[in-house]
C-alpha cells in the first residue's frame, strides 16, 4: 500500500491519498491537486509528487515517532 500526504507537497493540506500503486496514488493525489487546489499538474509536480509517496507501513512508523 502507497500514501502520499498532500500537505508535504501543498502546506497546510490535510488530505492523504491512499492506493495499492504508486501510479494510483499519483492520480488520486493529481486529480486532489488539480480539483481542490486548483495546480496545474506538470511533469514537475508529479517528480515532486512521485518523490513523496511513502509505503503505508514506512509512513504510520514515522508518523509514529513523531508523536
Amino acid at each position: 500500500m502507497k500514501r502520499i500526504l498532500c500537505g508535504d507537497l501543498v502546506p497546510g493540506c490535510t488530505f492523504k491519498a491512499q492506493a495499492e500503486t504508486e501510479a494510483e496514488v499519483l492520480h488520486v493525489e493529481s486529480d486532489h491537486a488539480r480539483n481542490v487546489h486548483g495546480l496545474n499538474v506538470t511533469p514537475p509536480f508529479l517528480e515532486r509528487a512521485r518523490s513523496r509517496i511513502r509505503d503505508v507501513e514506512l509512513a504510520v512508523a514515522a508518523d509514529e515517532a513523531t508523536d
